[in-house]
């Protein structure tokens, strides 16, 4: 919050449209603050399960899947658009990943 507007627009992404913000915390399960700069929040629900790690984290809903299922919904209620002319629609999760890296710049 201390920095100027410029930066925080150029580390945060703010001009841009079509990509998500996503705050995932496994060590807090409420809001730490960081949440404000986030379109998506996924936090760890509760603590206190024993149990192997991935058991756990199965139980509480907190894997990469359930992750991805989250973003993917907000994506989807954001409404999806299109980069480019010739780009294709997202039609569903994997087809959304797979596009990741050019939304990015990546090639």
């Amino acid at each position: 919050d201390e920095q100027d507007q410029d930066y925080q627009d150029s580390v945060l992404l703010s001009n841009l449209t079509d990509i998500l913000r996503i705050y995932v915390e496994k060590a807090a399960t409420k809001n730490t603050g960081h949440d404000k700069y986030a379109h998506v929040s996924v936090l760890m629900p509760s603590y206190g399960l024993s149990g192997k790690g991935a058991d756990v984290e199965r139980k509480l809903e907190f894997t990469p899947d359930y992750i991805a299922a989250k973003v993917w919904a907000k994506w989807m209620e954001r409404g999806r658009s299109l980069r480019q002319a010739g780009d294709k629609a997202d039609t569903d999760m994997s087809t959304w990943v797979s596009h990741l890296g050019s939304r990015v710049g990546w090639h």
